[in-house]
């Protein structure tokens, strides 16, 4: 009898079981007999069916109340009553909790991901994630990166252009959270794909390839990480298939395979320069493998440089024309690494917790070290193949951490590694018992984690601001409540507020609209649809001379301006917005449109004829907080 991709045949009342060849090492896997493997492999298919059916209908609710123009915000966009909104988002948080204890049984047993099971995981996964990219509103980084499809251009001040361009079709379609959200969802699922039959590839075990699936999907790193628009998104694929291809290229000897992985090379410069250290740890992957040494005297690694640097020629070319900002941005505005800061280490640890949990994050390290230093002992060689590019940097991340004092961002540079890591885990589990308890115990806690932040994270914008501001009110100060509720809620009424308020100005007098950093301007930009691209306040970070770039701040002289704050400003900016405007007048009640409380604490004021372009430092927000 055939079932799925084994062979299994019938022995009767026999207790023995015919395990499929590719089975490293059978005695750690679960073991069933065959007719228990087939009944357990069709109540997981009928099991996920049912999962998937339920999903279906979860998601053809949201069609149906047009979760699409959701925003991010549905405690605002959905006109229903908190009951609705918090029994539908339950039924949905029961859904999650639901994929992942199936996705733990596929952990526990492999035999369960049949292929019929596995499409229905993939459909099951995207619908969710779809969600909960309407449930979600866009991180400060993600409306940023979300007009560079707006403005597509071949690179950017802090990035180059990958992400754009993979962009710009859904930007093409529409402007709204959702749109911003699909090229992730799509991305993602092209990672986890990918990553699943490199495991089969490497490994030639489809259980080891099953394990590596639903761990990708099982981690917030899957779930939720898979649907933010950032630029590690389309670098894990190109991670992947770099690591992948540069196996190919030294069992084909074809000069294809390195032309292709030096196209791969150069995708992975464009996305970010975290691409640098791929390419260098897999030239020492090269020096360390007899075949790669071999394939060092011949063509095809010279032609893979060269195939790199042709793809990386877009953002050499804008920087030449640009004062090299980008690589002024990576390689020298960078503060220096100096003193010693543990707390820097705990926070950038704490923030890869909310990535694959706490166990994982314990076993990643130590465990691919381990793991790669007894695969060399043993003449598998091609396992540093995935500890070179994946475990080093990953380190390199955590070590200089030490030497940092604690900073907001960061957290997601290691994002594109895990998938790599969960290749090395998966690939270990088969083979060592031990392996496979950290396995276990890791994807249960990254379970629960991933449950965790969809019902905190995801919830508080189905319940709203009013109710999250009673409930926290009880433990927590007003002054903390309030703060977290401007940055969580503020983005979408006070868009909606100047929608309303900017042609009423940009009437009489051309007008325009600016905000105190790169963040704010970006978000007040997504959130608005009548308002044109908002200005950054001068030079404010680095980020904002992307916005100096688009704007043209001179071609502004002699307008006026509405300056959006999100807390009253301090007397240094408002003296250099007297300094920089003939006249300074904040919006009284009366002149606002707004009935929300969370717009309230922002400030606007209106500028008249600007003299010259503000030049604030960052520096002088510090006496703000």
């Amino acid at each position: 009898m055939r079932f799925g991709n084994r062979n299994i045949r019938p022995v009767g009342s026999s207790r023995k079981m015919k395990l499929d060849p590719t089975w490293l090492h059978p005695h750690h896997i679960v073991m069933l007999p065959e007719q228990k493997q087939i009944k357990t492999a069709e109540e997981s298919e009928k099991r996920w069916l049912v999962l998937t059916g339920l999903a279906t209908g979860i998601f053809v609710i949201w069609l149906i109340v047009g979760g699409y123009r959701w925003e991010g915000y549905p405690c605002f966009a959905w006109q229903v009553g908190l009951c609705w909104r918090i029994l539908y988002f339950l039924a949905f948080l029961a859904l999650v909790v639901w994929f992942c204890h199936q996705l733990y049984l596929v952990i526990k047993e492999p035999i369960r991901f049949t292929t019929r099971a596995i499409v229905l995981a993939l459909i099951t996964f995207t619908f969710l994630r779809i969600i909960l990219a309407t449930g979600l509103p866009l991180l400060a980084d993600e409306a940023y990166h979300w007009l560079w499809a707006d403005k597509i251009d071949w690179c950017y001040y802090d990035h180059p252009g990958v992400l754009g361009w993979v962009s710009f079709p859904f930007r093409v379609v529409s402007k709204s959270v959702l749109a911003a959200r699909l090229g992730p969802i799509l991305m993602g699922t092209v990672t986890v794909i990918l990553a699943w039959r490199f495991t089969h590839w490497l490994t030639g075990s489809q259980e080891a390839a099953n394990i590596c699936l639903a761990g990708m999907m099982i981690l917030p790193l899957g779930l939720v990480g898979t649907t933010i628009l950032f630029t590690d998104t389309p670098l894990a694929i190109f991670w992947l298939a770099a690591i992948w291809v540069t196996l190919i290229a030294l069992r084909r000897k074809s000069n294809f395979w390195w032309v292709l992985l030096g196209v791969f090379w150069g995708l992975s410069l464009n996305c970010k320069f975290l691409g640098v250290p791929l390419i260098g740890l897999l030239g020492v992957y090269l020096l360390i493998d007899p075949a790669g040494r071999r394939a060092l005297r011949s063509l095809g690694p010279y032609l893979a440089v060269l195939a790199a640097l042709v793809v990386f020629l877009p953002t050499i070319f804008w920087n030449m024309f640009n004062g090299w900002q980008t690589f002024y941005f990576h390689f020298v505005a960078r503060e220096p690494v100096s003193g010693f800061w543990p707390s820097g280490l705990l926070a950038y640890l704490d923030r890869q917790i909310m990535l694959v949990g706490p166990v994982w994050l314990v076993w990643c390290l130590a465990g691919p070290a381990i793991w790669g230093y007894r695969k060399y002992r043993q003449g598998k060689v091609e396992a540093a193949a995935l500890v070179l590019p994946a475990y080093v940097p990953f380190m390199m991340y955590v070590i200089l951490r030490i030497f940092r004092p604690p900073e907001a961002g960061g957290g997601n540079w290691t994002a594109p590694l895990y998938a790599v890591m969960m290749i090395i885990l998966a690939w270990s589990a088969i083979e060592n018992g031990h392996a496979r308890r950290w396995l276990r115990l890791s994807m249960w806690a990254g379970a629960v984690t991933t449950c965790l932040m969809v019902g905190i994270v995801i919830g508080q914008v189905f319940i709203g601001p009013d109710a999250i501001k009673a409930l926290s009110g009880t433990f927590l100060s007003e002054k903390r409540v309030e703060r977290f509720l401007r940055a969580y809620f503020a983005w979408y009424p006070v868009g909606k507020e100047l929608d309303e308020l900017f042609p009423r100005y940009n009437h009489d007098r051309t007008t325009f609209v600016m905000a105190r950093n790169y963040a704010q301007a970006a978000n007040l930009t997504e959130y608005s649809r009548n308002v044109p691209l908002v200005l950054s306040f001068g030079n404010d970070t680095i980020f904002g001379q992307c916005f100096t770039y688009w704007n043209a701040p001179k071609s502004h002289l002699g307008q006026d301006c509405l300056y959006v704050s999100d807390h009253v400003p301090s007397k240094h900016i408002l003296d250099i917005l007297r300094q920089c405007f003939s006249s300074v007048e904040e919006l009284g009640p009366s002149d606002r449109r707004t009935d929300n409380t969370v717009a309230e604490d922002f400030r606007i004021y209106y500028c008249r004829d600007m003299k010259r372009f503000p030049q604030a430092k960052m520096e002088a927000t510090t006496r703000l907080r």
